[in-house]
């Protein structure tokens, strides 16, 4: 192999190890629902081949306009990162800023081109806008319109996860607005690790404006009255089945309970990122059972 082609993998691999530093902690907020939701729909399409590509260019869609959340938010967030995510690719020095935009826009050219193969163009522009009003027009300074973004947010990612491959039914709306208001109420919790870089920047998210001890004190009774709504919405679908509800319903309730207590005993830095961990692996489930919510 001469000297060419070792470059070009060396820069191959660079790249590929940059984007997955870029998304890496954010897949199961935008990869894994709407990929999920596609594959969900897959049971009205015919041919393993057919499915398998829609669900192909599903994962590449997410993955893409993931990549262009993520890479224009550390664009703007590089001195915060500096303090709470050191091993991130541009503070790291893997890539410069320079580079770091080519895979912004790259992401940008890839995610559209796949939407409009796949006919979701309204869908993406959407995602585009909220893109552009939480990372450049710095909506995201405020806990209020951040949750309310990240909200909206997951729920254009979980319809269109499912517009890719049928319309869209009321089943499917009231279900991506309870998980998607998952992150409305709950996703302060992820603010907890972030404080000393929040302050840095001046962003005002719910533990600095309300204190650690007092928005725990939120979070943790929000936990539980999640899991009530949980196990309601679960029993009233149409899909239901009694013992799986009853599985679903336990795991749910023993991870919501788990980060409920978490949150009151354990309130460290570390020990929030270990509970950040676990509200992923919850909404990472509650997108997992979505089928007995979704099943026709």
């Amino acid at each position: 192999m001469n000297t060419h082609s070792k470059q070009f993998l060396r820069s191959i691999w660079k790249n590929a190890l940059a984007n997955w530093l870029f998304v890496r902690r954010d897949l199961c907020t935008m990869v894994l629902p709407g990929s999920v939701f596609t594959l969900y729909a897959l049971q009205d399409v015919e041919g393993f081949l057919s499915g398998f590509f829609l669900l192909a260019l599903s994962v590449a869609y997410f993955w893409s306009i993931l990549t262009v959340f993520c890479v224009s938010n550390q664009l703007f967030g590089i001195e915060e990162d500096r303090l709470n995510k050191s091993d991130r690719p541009i503070v790291s020095g893997l890539i410069s800023i320079e580079q770091a935009r080519l895979h912004l826009w790259f992401s940008i050219y890839v995610s559209f081109s796949i939407a409009w193969i796949l006919n979701i163009l309204g869908f993406y522009l959407i995602a585009l806008v909220l893109v552009f009003l939480y990372n450049f027009k710095n909506l995201d300074r405020h806990w209020l319109t951040k949750n309310a973004l990240t909200a909206l947010g997951i729920f254009v990612v979980l319809v269109t996860g499912e517009a890719i491959v049928r319309p869209l039914n009321e089943l499917t709306w009231l279900w991506s607005i309870f998980l998607s208001g998952i992150w409305l109420f709950m996703s302060p919790i992820q603010d907890l690790r972030d404080i000393s870089g929040d302050r840095k920047v001046n962003r005002k998210t719910l533990p600095i404006v309300l204190g650690k001890k007092h928005s725990c004190y939120f979070l943790s009774v929000g936990f539980c009255i999640l899991l009530v709504i949980y196990g309601f919405g679960l029993s009233t679908s149409p899909g239901y089945l009694l013992w799986v509800a009853l599985i679903e319903n336990l795991i749910f309730a023993g991870l919501s309970l788990t980060i409920s207590i978490r949150l009151l005993l354990f309130q460290d830095s570390r020990s929030y990122d270990q509970t950040y961990t676990l509200f992923q692996l919850l909404y990472a489930f509650a997108i997992l059972s979505s089928y007995s919510f979704l099943a026709r």
